[in-house]
């Protein structure tokens, strides 16, 4: 594992306290990554994937931020960059999905599914680009 003056920057991993998103977080920790494990509901779970993640000799952060918001996707963004001495990578995992036909979904529904699976794919690269 790449640690100490050697170590790599940081990656921000969105939705990265379950499924895929902690896979692929692990997985830039083993390389020498610093990570930040993103949730916005379960901070108990993205506590365990942090710790797991330090456990194992690599590095974590957890941040709370919800992937609509810019406001706290650029605090992930500065968070991660201050705890990790930059951001080498972006990983935009967050997603929303619904398994329910179109009459079924409703106006609000699909407006969440929008903000974030669209906007926050462009929220995050936005306030990383700096």
């Amino acid at each position: 594992m790449n640690r100490g003056a050697n170590a790599l920057p940081g990656a921000v991993v969105t939705g990265s306290s379950r499924g895929i998103g902690t896979a692929i977080a692990k997985r830039l920790a083993m390389t020498g990554y610093g990570v930040a494990i993103n949730y916005v509901n379960d901070a108990a779970r993205a506590d365990e994937v942090a710790k797991g993640i330090r456990g194992s000799g690599g590095r974590a952060i957890v941040v709370r931020a919800d992937v609509s918001d810019y406001d706290q996707v650029a605090r992930l963004v500065k968070e991660t960059a201050r705890a990790f001495g930059g951001i080498r990578i972006v990983v935009n995992n967050a997603g929303f999905s619904q398994h329910r036909s179109i009459e079924e979904m409703t106006i609000g529904d699909w407006n969440r599914a929008i903000a974030i699976n669209l906007s926050g794919a462009f929220h995050t690269v936005k306030a990383a680009l700096p």
